[in-house]
């Protein structure tokens, strides 16, 4: 906890001192890195049950480019950022192969989501490749679109899906919505500002992509 705690406020201080915010990310990436691969060669299973945390506190920094260099960032700063992300994305890639990875699989599935990162590409497809698929937004959103194609007399899922099938699809996104929305809201209070802001993008980006299926989950809820 108390590692985490100073990794935590290190990103939160990264925001509201910009002179050394890059600094701060690598240094905090770079010894949460360290602190895994040791923690993981004599307590596994504390890593495992970790896991989300740990990938949580990686977030702002994985999501560093999305959001554009700070202003008046020099090119010093900039480098310690890029080696940030590289540090984040080298932690992520370990985490789900080799040894590390066959047993850190399962604890995966309790991670709310992966930032969209073209980084993360090789992350993604290692845990879906081990049954563990983050890429459900645009799933989700062509299993409502099926849904609602057949609904409408369309003619490709009138071919080729049945009633029955489309109910088991809508049936199916609607459990899926529903987990990644618990998860979500485990990290809505979370106590580092920048988490939050990840988090909250990511939310609207996950309703903005469902909203029928949203719709159609309250609706089932009352």
């Amino acid at each position: 906890p108390q590692v985490m705690s100073t990794i935590d406020m290190a990103m939160c201080l990264s925001s509201g001192h910009q002179n050394h915010a890059s600094e701060l990310r690598l240094l905090a990436t770079q010894s949460l890195a360290q602190f895994v691969r040791i923690l993981m060669s004599y307590q596994a299973k504390t890593v495992g049950e970790n896991l989300s945390t740990i990938v949580v506190a990686l977030y702002p920094v994985l999501t560093i480019q999305d959001q554009g260099a700070p202003s008046g960032s020099h090119s010093d700063i900039d480098k310690f950022t890029e080696l940030a992300v590289k540090e984040a994305v080298a932690l992520m890639e370990w985490l789900v192969s080799g040894k590390a990875g066959r047993l850190l699989v399962p604890f995966f599935q309790d991670i709310p989501f992966l930032p969209p990162s073209p980084q993360l590409d090789q992350v993604r497809s290692t845990l879906k490749s081990n049954g563990v698929d983050f890429d459900n937004l645009l799933v989700l959103t062509e299993m409502t679109n099926t849904e609602n194609q057949h609904q409408t007399g369309g003619s490709t899922s009138r071919d080729s899906i049945g009633s029955s099938d489309v109910a088991v699809l809508g049936s199916r996104a609607q459990g899926a919505l529903h987990r990644r929305l618990k998860l979500i809201c485990t990290l809505v209070s979370h106590e580092s500002v920048s988490v939050r802001k990840v988090v909250y993008r990511h939310l609207c980006d996950l309703l903005r992509a469902n909203r029928a299926l949203f719709q159609r989950l309250i609706e089932n809820e009352e």
